[in-house]
C-alpha cells in the first residue's frame, strides 16, 4: 500500500461509491462520500480531530447532508 501524503485530497472508489479525503498535517479534515446511483446527492462524515476523544463521541461519523445546494 501506498504511504498516504501529509497535506492533499485521497479518492477512493468502487463501482458504488466514491470517497474524497482531505488531509492537512497527516489528519483527516473532510470526508464525503458520493453514491453513483442517480438522484442520490452526496454527503460528509463529520470530524473534530482537534477534540479529545475522552470527551465522548461527539460529533464524529455522523453524516450530514448540505440542504442548501446550489
Amino acid at each position: 500500500m501506498a504511504p498516504v501524503p501529509a497535506n492533499g485530497t485521497t479518492v477512493s472508489e468502487d463501482d458504488h461509491v466514491r470517497i474524497v479525503q482531505t488531509r492537512v498535517h497527516g489528519q483527516v479534515q473532510r470526508v464525503v462520500v458520493q453514491s453513483k446511483l442517480r438522484g442520490v446527492k452526496p454527503y460528509e462524515i463529520l470530524l473534530d480531530p482537534g477534540r479529545d476523544p475522552a470527551l465522548g463521541r461527539g460529533v464524529d461519523g455522523q453524516r450530514a447532508w448540505s440542504v442548501l445546494d446550489f
